[in-house]
């Protein structure tokens, strides 16, 4: 295997690849809003917001484990491949089952993309583990770029053919990731490629009870759509929603930095030693930073711009999530960094703790002050975690 450049220039590709990526999905998003009424947009994201919860549920923190593991040397390849296997097996009788329910129980038809979401991006998401632990994120962004082009122009062309926007926003995400996936597959280095030589039954999730605790909190908070969408109607989760995924860019340079590192981090003989691997890309938080503040004072004229008169109330949703996003942004290094360093239970604790906080607040707050709840609830959690991860990591550099 050629020599992967280091985690700053992983970093940046990362950065390059998501940023464009993200404005993509983004730019979906708005055509979706643009293309239907509030309510029929707030019940597509709301199902979408379901399929991505139920990802990190099934997941159950083992797709990071095995990037730490393998980096690591814990586990073998062998032994990766038999996990990954049965958990893509599982996730698929589960995806067929919720297929069914919705057909079965006459659900509203937008979520039969439930199943399509969760099993497809679970898929793209299992392929991407290799690639992740050989510290090959400069193919992970490669892989990133062309699958959201691909799922863009099948967005384009679904609208063209004049199908509703709504069923064009899901399928277009489904397309996303089976190409992520079939890239993921086709750039993995020889040497970290799943090796089918046994599919002996085994226990997907051994070992990753306090990944899984962090992973299932983490994706419970794709749930805040439907909980605005309970507390305060559709039409006050179809503002929430148009924008909330708006402010997933301005942390762009901080996941590729936490991401393109964690496999350094984990390899690492000590906190000194990963810090030298990282610190050159450290710039990349500041930058990231900065953005929420200009973007905080751009919502007032971007969201009438892009969204149209219907989505006024989005404004305030847009601007408290631009501020609760800096601490947000902290956050990312200090629980990956501190999993990557054997962690990971005060990390799954502590963010469980946080996000239960968010959940809750988000409703009471949409009962109070409708889509711009969920904004304030978002931002009061991302403060409390950011004072518990950075408890976590400044006792464990202590004890090094």
């Amino acid at each position: 295997m050629k020599k992967s450049p280091g985690a700053s220039s992983q970093a940046i590709y990362l950065v390059l690849a998501t940023g464009s990526s993200q404005a993509l999905v983004a730019f979906s998003y708005i055509l979706a809003a643009r293309g239907s009424e509030p309510a029929a947009f707030g019940a597509v994201a709301s199902a979408i917001a379901i399929g991505m919860a139920l990802i990190g549920i099934v997941d159950f923190g083992a797709n990071s484990l095995w990037v730490r593991s393998i980096a690591s040397k814990e586990l073998s390849i062998q032994e990766v491949t038999r996990r990954s296997a049965w958990k893509a097996v599982l996730a698929a009788l589960i995806a067929a089952i919720m297929t069914l329910s919705v057909w079965t129980l006459d659900l509203p038809p937008e979520y039969v993309s439930v199943g399509f979401i969760f099993f497809l991006t679970t898929l793209a998401q299992l392929t991407q583990v290799p690639l992740r632990a050989a510290a090959r994120s400069d193919r992970v962004a490669m892989s990133v770029v062309i699958s959201r082009v691909a799922g863009f122009a099948v967005l384009l062309g679904l609208t063209f053919c004049e199908v509703p926007s709504t069923t064009s926003l899901w399928v277009s995400l489904s397309v996303n990731a089976v190409v992520e996936a079939v890239m993921y597959v086709v750039l993995t280095p020889r040497g970290f490629r799943y090796r089918f030589d046994s599919l002996r039954i085994v226990n997907p999730w051994k070992d990753s009870m306090h990944f899984g605790v962090y992973s299932i909190a983490t994706s419970l908070q794709s749930l805040d759509v439907p909980i605005v969408s309970a507390a305060a109607g559709p039409v006050a989760a179809g503002a929430y929603a148009a924008v909330n995924r708006w402010t997933q860019p301005l942390g762009l340079a901080v996941g590729g930095f936490t991401t393109a590192s964690a496999p350094f981090v984990a390899g690492a003989s000590s906190f000194a030693h990963a810090w030298r691997a990282v610190r050159k890309a450290t710039w990349m938080l500041f930058a990231a930073l900065a953005s929420c503040v200009v973007a905080f004072f751009l919502a007032e004229p971007l969201v009438p711009l892009l969204l149209g008169q219907d989505y006024l109330d989005a404004v305030g949703v847009f601007q408290v999530m631009a501020l609760g996003t800096i601490p947000a942004l902290l956050n990312q290094p200090l629980a990956v960094f501190s999993q990557m360093r054997g962690g990971d239970r005060a990390v799954g604790v502590v963010t469980a703790a946080g996000i239960s906080i968010r959940l809750v607040s988000a409703f009471a707050l949409s009962v109070a002050f409708g889509a711009v709840g969920g904004a304030f609830a978002f931002a009061i959690s991302q403060v409390v975690l950011l004072v518990g991860l950075s408890v976590i990591l400044a006792r464990m550099v202590r004890s090094e």
